[in-house]
């Protein structure tokens, strides 16, 4: 049985089940344009304020990044987090010195709060451009 907060679009013909169901509040969202709904502001919104208040140390004692641990190089990947807070408060040189790529991927991380095919072209992009970054780091 289908809850209260679910619509359902009957098929063509009389006595099978719907055939496709959406949640109202994603109805919703998708009939103001298809753009961003108040819950993915909000957590935008969370996520930008803790990436603002927070600082993490600027060379960190205890690296995560396993490939740096098996191989001492850098990953594509490695400076991201730090980049990421720097970018946050506008540090944009600071954030470029941690990775390269580092507006590209804030702007990654900050698509997959909206819908729309903007989102999977840059996410297309963005795997490719670190695919080759992470080879250049390794040169």
């Amino acid at each position: 049985m289908l809850s209260s907060n679910v619509l359902s679009v009957p098929c063509l013909q009389q006595g099978e089940p719907p055939c496709v169901s959406m949640r109202t509040n994603e109805l919703a969202a998708t009939a103001q344009g298809g753009g961003i709904s108040l819950i993915r502001w909000a957590l935008a919104a969370t996520l930008f304020a803790v990436l603002w208040t927070f600082t993490p140390p600027a060379d960190p004692h205890l690296r995560l990044c396993g490939f740096y641990w098996l191989t001492g190089h850098p990953c594509a990947l490695c400076g991201m987090t730090r980049a990421m807070f720097a970018l946050a408060k506008g540090h944009f040189a600071e954030a470029e010195h941690f990775n390269a790529l580092a507006p590209l991927g804030f702007a990654m991380v900050f698509s997959l709060f909206w819908t729309g095919k903007i989102t999977g072209r840059l996410w297309t992009a963005g795997i490719t451009a670190f695919a080759v970054y992470g080879l250049w780091r390794l040169l």
